[in-house]
């Protein structure tokens, strides 16, 4: 006797294979769209923790004369919190050094993850010579461009 199965038994099977595919289905779309979103949080968060380390810079210069060379500086300076002296703070590892007449705020992944999380350099006062330093000459401007007569 051949061992048939009912047709009610074969349809919580396909109704189990159409949930696991429609789950992959939005798994395949929304990690990628967390991820990006997740790294852009992190090169928020980055850029907020230069802004910050610019504004306690000013500070430390203002008491000391001169901008501090290193974190090392501003920690002994009690002007940065515990979690930035170590260096590492929200997946990126933050780095100060002496350029010229002012200070090189460097911030990089931790673990480079995907494309979207990037090496962040902010130069403050180092002068034309400072090879990150892309803005300090400004383009010529455009005698025919906004030149009105």
């Amino acid at each position: 006797m051949l061992n048939r199965t009912s047709p009610g038994r074969r349809l919580p099977a396909l109704k189990m294979v159409i949930a696991t595919a429609t789950i992959m289905i939005i798994t395949t779309i929304a990690i990628p769209k967390y991820r990006t979103r997740q790294s852009h949080v992190r090169v928020t968060a980055a850029i907020s923790t230069i802004r910050r380390i610019q504004v306690v810079q000013v500070q430390y210069r203002s008491q000391y004369g001169r901008y501090a060379r290193s974190l090392g500086e501003l920690v002994v300076a009690n002007l940065i919190d515990d979690d930035l002296a170590q260096g590492t703070k929200q997946g990126y590892r933050f780095a100060v050094t002496a350029c010229a007449d002012g200070y090189v705020v460097e911030a990089k992944p931790v673990a480079q993850t995907d494309d979207s999380d990037q090496h962040l350099v902010v130069p403050v006062n180092c002068g034309p010579e400072y090879p990150g330093n892309r803005y300090v000459d400004p383009p010529p401007p455009d005698s025919k461009r906004g030149h009105r007569s």
